[in-house]
């Protein structure tokens, strides 16, 4: 289930002291400005007029803190359970630093906290989970994962004081997994029951296994659990009924990604970044092509815009000496000969969402084999071992975001890959998680 869930809480919150580290993640109003240095005069970018109100963050990895202002760095996808918008950053930057207010952070339920009902429904949340202040009567909302275009639905949870802060750390529980791409069973309707209340779940629901329904008299219990959010949830029984798929043969073009620019002047990958005041923020992550320059340093501009948000793009110039500009004929020399593998073995595909099936993911995937094949054969990498990759299909049917983990030096190579596969356009946002082995 990817849909938002805006929730009325009812606690009493003390909210973290100022003097109190931070650590972990955190997550940050999408209006803040987003500096490039701890100083309210530097170069920022921002999203937006104010509008603060819960789930309009980022979420980022904290680095450190400076006076009043918060060192971050972008999310990455993958890690722990993403639920709310991330910082998409041009594809030919690394290890980017950035710096907000503290007061720019929004709260954020920082514990593990589950509630079982009289009438048999739960809730189970992993920290992330983001929250508002106090509210008339005492009550706070809280949000669950976002869907885009999904309405907010408001219901009453009673959470602990100290189960709220300004930082978490990611729950190792806390990972995206597929529900059975085999449900046999769906459910008609959208308003389902959770601590006797009714819920609109605006968004899709996925195919239901038997395991995944318990009929207790005229009520169906639909046991939803995606790794990072867990809800049992009712509705009448006569909403559930046999799952008829559709066949879908459609291919979508395997497109080429971002290589090296052509012939000409570049900075080399692993050039440090800087603003045009001097301040390091971020390396080349490849090769990045450039114009003509006549002074000391050399810039260029970058994308930044908000993956899940409202899609605004923001420019980031940043810079490097002009003595670090090299030609094509001054290129560094080719790698060594390339490693063969000895083979490429996908692994079990997990999907989140009924949007697009594993098969269909799969079937794209390996149309591109030879891709990610050239991405181990060119690190040079010599050993064996598994990457797995976690990427949504949005509905344009291009993943995004990305992120691959398992083998440095060539994880980069195979998530630019996979972001450049065209796949079906699906009915919902798909998460998948897919395993790819070098044997």
């Amino acid at each position: 289930m990817r849909a938002v869930v805006v929730m009325t809480i009812v606690l009493g919150f003390a909210p973290q002291a100022s003097a109190q580290a931070l650590a972990g993640e955190a997550l940050v109003w999408q209006d803040a400005q987003f500096l490039l240095a701890p100083d309210p005069k530097a170069d920022a970018v921002s999203f937006g007029a104010k509008d603060r109100a819960v789930g309009n963050v980022v979420q980022m990895k904290v680095v450190g803190e400076t006076g009043d202002f918060v060192e971050l760095a972008p999310h990455t996808f993958g890690s722990g359970c993403l639920l709310w918008s991330e910082l998409d950053i041009d594809g030919r930057l690394d290890n980017v630093h950035l710096f907000v207010r503290r007061g720019d952070l929004a709260p954020v339920l920082a514990k593990p906290w589950s509630a079982t009902y009289a009438d048999g429904t739960r809730l189970s949340l992993f920290p992330g989970e983001p929250i508002s202040g106090p509210e008339r009567g005492g009550t706070r909302t809280i949000a669950l994962s976002r869907d885009r275009g999904s309405a907010p639905v408001r219901i009453s949870v009673a959470v602990p004081d100290d189960a709220v802060g300004l930082s978490f750390t990611a729950h190792p529980g806390a990972r995206p997994k597929g529900y059975d791409t085999r449900g046999t069973w769906e459910v008609t309707t959208r308003t389902v029951t959770l601590d006797g209340k009714p819920v609109a779940l605006d968004g899709r629901l996925p195919l239901f296994t038997d395991k995944m329904i318990e009929y207790r008299g005229a009520r169906a219990m639909l046991a939803i659990d995606d790794g990072c959010e867990k809800l049992l949830v009712a509705v009448p029984k006569q909403q559930v009924r046999a799952y008829k798929p559709e066949r879908d043969d459609s291919m979508g073009a395997i497109l080429t990604g971002d290589g090296d620019p052509e012939p000409g002047r570049f900075l080399p990958r692993g050039t440090p970044l800087s603003t045009p005041a001097g301040r390091r923020i971020a390396v080349a992550r490849w090769n990045i092509a450039v114009g003509p320059s006549s002074g000391a340093q050399t810039c260029v501009d970058f994308d930044v815009k908000l993956a899940g948000g409202n899609r605004q793009v923001r420019k980031l110039a940043l810079c490097a000496p002009t003595s670090a500009v090299r030609t094509a004929a001054a290129a560094p020399p080719p790698p060594p000969p390339p490693l063969r593998a000895a083979s490429l073995a996908h692994g079990k595909v997990d999907t989140v969402g009924d949007g697009l099936d594993a098969a269909i993911i799969r079937k794209h995937v390996k149309r591109a084999e030879s891709k990610l094949r050239a991405c181990y054969e060119a690190s040079g990498a010599g050993k064996r071992g598994t990457i797995t990759v976690t990427f949504q299909v949005n509905g344009d049917g291009r993943a995004n975001p990305v992120g691959a983990t398992g083998m440095p030096g060539v994880d980069a190579c195979i998530a630019d890959v996979i972001r450049a596969i065209a796949f079906p356009k699906p009915s919902g946002p798909t998460g998948v998680t897919y395993p790819i082995a070098f044997e």
